[in-house]
């Protein structure tokens, strides 16, 4: 039996899910059962997937829409300009779509959609484009243009609503090569299960201060997965004896944490500043230490103080195992 169970294909699934939810929907997706999978989207977007076997995941593609073929052309329009607007706002949603070969899914049933349902699923494929596109898909909208039934004399002929299939492609090419909504390089952390992991020091070097600045943008402050000890951390250095310090965002504020062993007391402080998601910020973080007076750490945002507290320098008594960020 349970030979049989790893045997179903990731396909098989996907179409036992679909049957059943339209089973329950008698045939016809509500507007109710698309809100879930959005939902259910933006869970996937957050899960860490190498952590999951392969016949273990649900193809959210093949799903949707599997179910948005089943509603009336109008209706699919609007719920893929809902899709269209969650996957614009949330970075990990466009990183997820570009994992699973959205692009490129989308591209091949283009040719067989109503004119409005195809220029929804363009702008689509232009929401993920600002985000990142490969090599494959550009030459594959490149093709498009000169298919026949989409090329812009045939629907000038033949396509009675007026929408131009070519000079649409060649806007959302050139959108997608200037119009991006984050670097053109970066490090994408889920907040819990991946990071930046330093090899660690033979002795702390640090001994007077240290400065620690990043570029960063968080998605999420809270984990809609709901996993416990959802901290994005900025940086943590420890050792196995529980010394050391380490930054983390609580919400949408700074958290500053020394720690003088497992038994000792934490001596921690809320840097003030309000951070908001989904923007870019530069930020530094000055630790400096004072012999006769408590060291101080200082918060830059985007090259100005924005706040200074003081916190205990860290003592090491020896260098620490535990260097990353996530």
């Amino acid at each position: 039996m349970e030979a049989g169970e790893d045997a179903l294909s990731n396909e098989t699934k996907d179409e036992i899910f679909t049957s059943l939810l339209l089973t329950i929907e008698e045939d016809k997706p509500s507007g109710e059962l698309f809100s879930f999978l959005y939902d259910l989207l933006v869970e996937f977007s957050f899960i860490d997937q190498s952590t999951k076997k392969l016949s273990e995941r649900l193809d959210f593609f093949d799903v949707f829409f599997s179910l948005l073929f089943h509603c009336d052309v109008s209706l699919q329009v609007v719920l893929l300009k809902k899709l269209n607007g969650l996957v614009h706002v949330y970075s990990r949603v466009k990183g997820y779509c570009c994992q699973h070969n959205w692009q490129h899914r989308l591209i091949n049933i283009l040719p067989q959609q109503n004119p409005f349902v195809l220029q929804e699923m363009l702008h689509l494929i232009e929401t993920i484009g600002t985000f990142s596109i490969f090599p494959r898909e550009t030459r594959q909208l490149l093709r498009l243009l000169q298919t026949p039934c989409l090329s812009y004399h045939k629907s000038q002929t033949s396509n009675k609503s007026g929408f131009h299939y070519w000079p649409a492609i060649v806007q959302a090419l050139e959108r997608m090569a200037k119009h991006r909504s984050s670097p053109q390089s970066f490090l994408d952390f889920n907040g819990c299960s991946s990071g930046l992991h330093l090899p660690s020091f033979s002795t702390w070097p640090l001994t007077s201060g240290y400065t620690f600045a990043l570029w960063l943008r968080i998605e999420s402050f809270s984990d809609p997965t709901s996993r416990e000890n959802y901290r994005p951390c900025i940086y943590s250095f420890l050792t196995n004896e529980g010394f050391g310090v380490e930054v983390f965002f609580l919400q949408n504020t700074l958290i500053a944490q020394t720690r003088q062993g497992k038994s000792s007391s934490k001596t921690f402080v809320r840097l003030n500043y309000t951070f908001k998601d989904k923007v870019w910020y530069f930020i530094a973080i000055t630790h400096l230490y004072h012999f006769f007076t408590t060291s101080e750490i200082t918060l830059y945002v985007d090259g100005k103080q924005v706040d200074s507290q003081q916190l205990v320098y860290p003592k090491f008594e020896k260098a620490p195992e535990y260097c990353f960020s996530r």
